[in-house]
């Protein structure tokens, strides 16, 4: 849930459980901070990815806020649209797809009717930054005895 504020917080809850809520980020000082899109890792325990208003991408831990990195597209691009962005998570290949558009001086914007896009793709398979949480998240879905032989 994105507040007006600009701080989000990750509500969840079933049929027949209390909800819960945590708060995910503040609200940021930055007015281009403010968080556009929140996705839950399929793949990673408790982490999110969070699409700022600027273009910039977050992996942030849901249990304390903390950001496990940033990321953003060459200088040369920006997301195509950063109040609603073009973004999709593939969880068995663990990649993050992000779609972009060619900065172009405004001259030359008028005389185009689209803007030169590209698919950006971050791969998180092998990365150390998120071991911890691969490996918590195959911990949580480990049975918890034994099964019987």
């Amino acid at each position: 849930v994105s507040c007006r504020d600009g701080a989000c917080h990750l509500v969840t809850g079933g049929r027949g459980k209390v909800a819960s809520v945590i708060m995910v980020t503040e609200r940021p000082s930055d007015q281009g901070c403010i968080p556009s899109a929140m996705m839950v890792v399929p793949f990673l325990l408790n982490v999110v990815v969070v699409t700022s208003r600027n273009g910039t991408f977050a992996l942030q831990e849901v249990t304390d806020g903390a950001t496990l990195c940033t990321f953003s597209l060459p200088a040369s691009h920006s997301a195509a649209a950063p109040w609603d962005p073009m973004v999709f998570l593939e969880a068995q290949n663990q990649t993050l797809f992000v779609g972009g558009d060619r900065k172009m001086p405004p001259d030359e914007m008028l005389q185009r009717s689209k803007a030169d896009s590209s698919l950006f793709i971050f791969d998180f398979h092998q990365s150390p930054l998120i071991q911890p949480h691969k490996e918590a998240l195959k911990s949580a879905w480990a049975p918890k005895h034994p099964a019987p032989l």
